[in-house]
């Protein structure tokens, strides 16, 4: 094994044992959840000012944050979050367990296996004394309140381009959809539960409703492409109190991705006439939204992306941090290792070889976007 691939091995061993260290608990969540980013984020730091950049992080928001510069703004910024979902059951290897120049573990994919790769991009960039810059969050899973933040710094509102580090499988993508978060909630009546037929049990036409989702996924959409389909999750049900009453409410959460052109209020809107049909008593309300969003696919940045990787141009399934970004600077694309396919799965697992390769490309890429902007200033 070389000594590059030995370093990247160890990191991202120790960012998963970082994430994986502790027992948590529904009563420390939010303080174990806040001590580890801190930890990871400080770990990450410590590779990043070894290297020569000037790194800030700030703890005293909900989630810590670090933005790690080297010289002046304007060049590119690659940005990414630390955090990812707890390991889902079922798994047959370790986290953090090496096989076949492969490592395994939740959140590998997502996205840890591309903060590896800028920070050995990082090492070869400063030798060059190639400006450029790397903000990670840690709270992209859920409130993104990490990404608003790094959306006020220059860095950002001034950079050529904003590479994203999601999991795209090392191809270009210029496509990501938009997110509606919803809670439907079915009210009925309750009675004891030796006698339903006195009740009206809400769980029950909770189900009947949730047949009428098949509808609305079967709605074929304008400008329909492989991946720009409507995708339905039926995440969480929450219904009953007790085995011996019929349940009065029950609240089922619901998140729809959605390509563009399509806006929340346009699926909100599709979901509700379709639920219209259902004539008892229940109400949706809007929990979190964010637009779907679309690059140009003939811009230089992705153009000189395609000449560097020689590789395709990708749509993309999930939505990112990227669309707060874009909101300050529309030079956004993306660019990881990992396949998306594998996200959060059992044995979910990232290849070795890719966090180089993507490391050299992410090396390449800042040095030939620096160049293109001075060749263009001494005209």
């Amino acid at each position: 094994m070389s000594g590059i691939k030995k370093q990247i091995q160890d990191i991202m061993g120790d960012l998963i044992d970082i994430e994986n260290s502790s027992d948590v608990t529904n009563a420390n969540k939010e303080e174990y959840r806040k001590k580890k980013y801190t930890e990871m984020v400080d770990y990450v730091k410590g590779f990043l000012e070894d290297v020569g950049m000037e790194v800030e992080t700030i703890t005293s928001e909900p989630s810590p944050i670090l933005i790690a510069k080297y010289g002046e703004p304007g060049n590119v910024v690659f940005a990414g979050h630390l955090d990812s979902l707890s390991p889902s059951a079922d798994w047959t290897y370790t986290q953090g367990q090496i096989s076949n120049g492969k490592i395994y573990g939740s959140g590998t994919v997502d996205m840890k296996g591309s903060i590896v790769s800028m920070i050995k991009a990082a090492e070869k960039l400063v030798d060059r004394k190639v400006p450029f810059a790397i903000a990670l969050t840690t709270d992209e899973e859920e409130a993104m309140t990490g990404a608003n933040y790094l959306s006020k710094n220059e860095y950002l509102r001034k950079a050529q381009v904003i590479v994203m580090g999601e999991p795209t499988n090392m191809k270009i993508g210029v496509v990501e959809k938009g997110l509606l978060d919803l809670v439907l909630t079915i009210h009925g009546k309750s009675a004891h539960g030796s006698i339903p037929s006195m009740g009206d049990n809400a769980i029950i036409r909770a189900l009947k409703l949730l047949k009428m989702f098949n509808n609305i996924k079967g709605t074929k959409l304008k400008n329909e492409s492989l991946k720009g389909k409507l995708s339905i999750n039926v995440a969480t049900i929450h219904g009953g109190v007790k085995h011996n009453l019929v349940p009065d409410r029950c609240d089922i959460g619901i998140e729809i991705r959605f390509p563009p052109p399509y806006s929340p209020d346009d699926i909100y809107k599709m979901v509700a006439d379709n639920l219209s049909q259902h004539k008892k008593k229940f109400s949706i309300v809007k929990k979190f939204e964010l637009p779907s969003i679309v690059m140009d696919k003939n811009s230089h940045i992705i153009s000189t992306m395609q000449k560097i990787s020689n590789t395709e141009i990708s749509e993309l399934e999930y939505t990112s941090e990227a669309v707060l970004y874009q909101k300050i600077n529309k030079n956004i694309l993306f660019y990881g290792c990992g396949d998306n396919e594998i996200l959060y799965q059992p044995d979910e697992f990232i290849k070795l070889d890719d966090i180089m390769k993507t490391a050299e490309i992410y090396r390449k890429y800042a040095i030939e976007i620096y160049e293109n902007k001075n060749k263009k200033a001494s005209r």
